[in-house]
């Protein structure tokens, strides 16, 4: 496995990393947490095929995707590296993993699988699916690539692909905060609407520069 470099003296970019962004997530996530704790006394547990119940299973696996290929851009050589790219895929870490935690506390709390245990996904939306072809899941092909690739290649690979699967999850997501049965899900949903519409901006505005 590859060591994720966090010397990024060598890295190149038009400006330093912008480490505030880390600390309104983490404030961001406790907040959410202490809201979702209050609700989730309050709801019922859904059922097992409920929309509640099938986003969080769902997304949880579509946030591991997003997860590893920040941290595949993260475990290459800094030598012509994008820093602020690099700074936008270590919050992606941070917030997608503490989000997936989010998700699986809430699923053991609705007494439901932690996963999707089956290989079809979005039928709670009624547009099923095979789960690696949910919106905005990048194909083998294109994992394949970012892997391969290395310094500014790597960079607008990743931003391309990140912008599209954060547009995918937002599709899910607005789905999820309208269906809902559960208010926590509800609160949940509309958070990952904000959060990956904004990294969906910074990613855009990123983008143009490379």
């Amino acid at each position: 496995m590859a060591t994720i470099a966090l010397d990024e003296e060598q890295a190149t970019d038009e400006g330093p990393p912008i480490p505030w962004r880390s600390v309104v997530a983490c404030l961001a996530a406790a907040v959410l947490g202490l809201g979702l704790g209050v609700f989730l006394r309050r709801d019922d547990p859904p059922s097992a095929s409920s929309v509640d119940v099938r986003f969080l299973q769902d997304m949880r696996y579509h946030h591991e995707q997003a997860v590893g290929m920040s941290l595949v851009l993260l475990g290459k050589t800094t030598a012509g590296a994008n820093i602020t790219v690099r700074s936008i895929a270590r919050e992606i870490v941070q917030s997608q993993a503490f989000e997936g935690g989010r998700m699986a506390q809430m699923l053991t709390q609705f007494r439901a699988a932690v996963a999707n245990e089956g290989d079809t996904g979005m039928e709670w939306m009624g547009m099923a699916a095979p789960l690696n072809e949910m919106p905005g899941m990048a194909t083998e092909d294109e994992t394949t690539e970012l892997d391969a690739d290395q310094g500014p290649a790597a960079d607008k690979l990743f931003v391309r692909l990140m912008i599209a699967h954060h547009q995918g999850g937002i599709h899910m997501a607005e789905y999820a905060a309208a269906h809902a049965g559960t208010q926590t899900v509800r609160a949940f949903a509309y958070s990952v609407v904000a959060g990956q519409q904004s990294e969906i901006n910074e990613l855009q505005a990123l983008a143009a520069k490379l």
